[in-house]
């Protein structure tokens, strides 16, 4: 297992039940143990339905899991509420299937957007961004290659330029994970493997751990770490990408005899 830092993530024991009416439930996830390291880009690979997103919104906080906990570091958010709950997840940089980016805004501004959190008063409660992280956003548009438009309007950057300014306002809010939900799949291959490349870049250059859900088995293969299969809400299997095998891809999509 790697070292457990403060740019580590952990998910231990992780369960998640939804009710389903008249006094049901259903369990989507069972007995989930994770755990990220810095510098270490691991994927989730699963069908539809296997529990992926649903692990990925755990680890983000965007909903609470059963049973188990999740930790940055050392510390458990799952215990935590209010400020400090909030406080806790600006270690958390997101990056989603769709950029996000506010269109009308620049390029800058838009990376500006991921400092927020560290800027809860009046002035930003009105719309203006905190002008004292401007060197920083630039610094984090240079980081992903894209520091020549920060001038421009967001609404005219490709699919893959916009999904790098959303890499550049994850960095910005000095993240010690970063979350990436299906990131490239709305991109062409090209675009696709250079958002890959860069998220790879990321956590080895930065020393930050990496989750993300992907779809496009050959990017996993190529840019992970290692590679965790889901199937049915249990992991299947957590290794090396290079120790897993076809077989092993091909029956998290096949369907178990009735």
């Amino acid at each position: 297992m790697s070292e457990t830092t403060d740019r580590s993530l952990l998910l231990r024991g992780i369960t998640k039940s939804f009710e389903t009416g008249a006094g049901g439930s259903k369990t989507v996830l069972e007995g989930i143990d994770l755990h990220i390291g810095p510098g270490e880009l691991v994927v989730l690979l699963g069908a539809n339905g296997s529990g992926k997103s649903t692990t990925l919104k755990i680890a983000s906080g965007m909903i609470a899991p059963t049973a188990g906990e999740v930790r940055i570091g050392r510390t458990d958010i799952t215990q935590m509420h209010g400020e400090t709950r909030r406080q806790s997840r600006m270690k958390l940089g997101m990056v989603f299937q769709d950029a996000r980016l506010i269109r009308r805004r620049s390029v800058l501004s838009n990376v500006l957007c991921g400092t927020l959190g560290r800027h809860q008063n009046i002035a930003t409660a009105l719309g203006f961004l905190p002008q004292s992280e401007r060197p920083l956003a630039m610094a984090c548009l240079e980081r992903v290659g894209l520091g020549a438009l920060a001038g421009q309007r967001a609404s005219t950057l490709s699919g893959g330029q916009a999904q790098r300014v959303s890499v550049a306002r994850a960095l910005a809010q000095k993240p010690s994970v970063i979350l990436a939900d299906e990131p490239v799949a709305s991109l062409d291959p090209e675009s696709a493997e250079e958002v890959m490349t860069l998220l790879t870049t990321v956590a080895r250059n930065e020393r930050l751990a990496v989750l993300c859900v992907l779809h496009q088995i050959d990017l996993a293969r190529r840019h992970a770490t290692r590679l965790v299969g889901l199937k049915k809400g249990h992991i299947a299997f957590d290794l090396p990408a290079s120790k897993v095998t076809d077989t092993m891809i091909s029956t998290l999509y096949t369907r178990d005899a009735s």
